[in-house]
């Protein structure tokens, strides 16, 4: 369900985040969260369990959205980065 923000504005529920980085070898690395949009934010260390909580595949969030986020790449590589995961947070330090 949405907010909203005076009479007119919708707030949506949850957004994404979808992070690519492309490798030497040409493979896309990705790493893709969906959160629900909150007045609160975690902080200190609370932050890192919350993204990791919150880490999905592009395909939940093209589900959720109806957006097609790699229409143009061949269906084989697409379908590889579209159904990967990642399974943890970039290192920070």
């Amino acid at each position: 369900m949405e907010g909203q923000i005076g009479k007119r504005v919708a707030v949506p529920t949850h957004y994404y985040k979808i992070i690519v980085q492309s490798r030497p070898n040409g493979f896309l690395e990705t790493t893709t969260f969906l959160l629900e949009h909150v007045d609160a934010s975690p902080t200190g260390n609370q932050v890192k369990p919350f993204l990791a909580q919150r880490l999905t595949k592009i395909d939940v969030v093209e589900a959720v959205t109806g957006i097609d986020f790699f229409a143009d790449p061949e269906d084989q590589k697409e379908n590889a980065v579209e159904a990967f995961k990642a399974t943890g947070l970039w290192a920070t330090e």
